[in-house]
Order: structure tokens, then C-alpha cells, then sequence
């Protein structure tokens, strides 16, 4: 036999696995145990298949009666949740308000952020005008800035007062 990748031989059908090497049958138990012990479930579906389940336990946990769910378009998923004419598009750092014509979009650090807003213009009544005041800190810029004080200062930014 002739030497192969890595100094093995092409005839000993062996696969690397983390940086140890394997036979068939052990290699797949192997990959098999790494994946079983993912906090996530290993090739299911997309962001909003993981999103719809976390924003649903935020709802709950802040006793609100709005459960989100999943809409696909083809191949295309979204988080919806909607009370009357009023509608809103979730993730867990994005929201989208809409009423009307008329719509309301920001990021937020946190998915329970995101959800506070949800229920705000859902349950609260808050007209878009004012999550748009009362929601700046939810902007983009302040994922950014509130990205670098929590890694400077370890802590989570309080997005609960207005500036």
C-alpha cells in the first residue's frame, strides 16, 4: 500500500474525528456522541425554527396571552404574532410593527427587548410613533454600543430607562 492523507495508508479506511482517528463504525458513534450533547439541535431548520420556541417561552414567562408562530413562504420562514389589525415580525434581535400602511422596525440586544416591544404595541396599545421614541435604545447603534460595555464591563446594559 501506498502511504495516503496523513500518513495512512488508502487501504485502511480510516476518518478523522476531532483530531482522532477511526474506523467507519466508531467514527459515526463518535460524531454521533459530539452531536447528541449540542445545546442545539444539530441541521434542524433555520434561525426562525430556533427563534419561534425562545420568543414563545418569553411571551409566557411574561404572562402575556400572545403566543408567536411560525409562517413559511416557500422556503422562507418568519416569527409572527398579531392581535387585531396589528401585527409584528420577530427574532430574537429584530422587530417589525405594523399597522396599517405604516410599520416600525429596530434590532435589540435581547430577545426579551424584542418581546417587551411586541407586547407594548400588541397588548399595550403603544401607537408606532411611540415605540419609536421610547424604543431609540433599541437601534442598531446601541447593539453595537451595548455589545462593547458588556464586554467591558461584563454586565447586561439596562435598556429599561429612557435616555
Amino acid at each position: 500500500m501506498t502511504p495516503g492523507y496523513m500518513g495512512f495508508k488508502s487501504g485502511d479506511n480510516l476518518y478523522d474525528v476531532g483530531g482522532e482517528h477511526f474506523i467507519l463504525p466508531p467514527a459515526v458513534a463518535k460524531i454521533e456522541s459530539v452531536l447528541s450533547q449540542s445545546p442545539v439541535e444539530p441541521f434542524f431548520g433555520s434561525k426562525p425554527d430556533y427563534d419561534v420556541h425562545i420568543l414563545q417561552r418569553i411571551f409566557t414567562d411574561l404572562g402575556s396571552s400572545l403566543r408567536p408562530v411560525m409562517v413559511r413562504r416557500g422556503q422562507w420562514s418568519d416569527v409572527y404574532v398579531a392581535k387585531g389589525t396589528r401585527q409584528c415580525i420577530l427574532s430574537s434581535d429584530l422587530i417589525t410593527c405594523s399597522e396599517d400602511s405604516r410599520e416600525f422596525s429596530t434590532a435589540c440586544i435581547t430577545a426579551d427587548d424584542v418581546v417587551r416591544i411586541a407586547i407594548q404595541f400588541l397588548e399595550q396599545q403603544a401607537s408606532l410613533d411611540e415605540l419609536h421614541i421610547h424604543s431609540g435604545r433599541c437601534s442598531l447603534s446601541a447593539v453595537v454600543i451595548g455589545y462593547y460595555e458588556r464586554k467591558i464591563q461584563r454586565t447586561r446594559v439596562d435598556f429599561s430607562k429612557s435616555p
